[in-house]
């Protein structure tokens, strides 16, 4: 039961999105971030989930894609200009906001 568990609720959807978003995963496939690509992949993942269960003020949007902007350019060498970190933060978003609003 979800709903008695938002907090496992959320980190599930995370992993689900950032497993679907293919410049990361093109990414860690290509070891693009180096040899360590997978750990800093899973760095990314436990940021996001404490960043979401324990920020005192709502998480913006534009806070989510500055993250992912950052992390995808200095951790693994990718400018991603395709609009998948837009993307990826109304994602986010909308999964904390869904998560908040037991909508799962």
């Amino acid at each position: 039961n979800w709903a008695a568990k938002p907090n496992e609720a959320l980190a599930c959807g995370i992993r689900l999105t950032l497993d679907e978003w293919q410049v990361l995963t093109l990414a860690i496939q290509n070891s693009w971030g180096g040899p360590d690509s997978k750990v800093k992949a899973d760095y990314l993942f436990e940021d996001l989930c404490d960043w979401f269960t324990k920020s005192e003020k709502p998480v913006k949007q534009t806070e989510i894609e500055d993250l992912l902007f950052e992390v995808i350019r200095d951790d693994f060498h990718v400018e991603a200009e395709d609009g998948s970190v837009e993307f990826m933060s109304k994602r986010f978003f909308q999964l904390i906001r869904d998560v908040k609003a037991k909508k799962f």
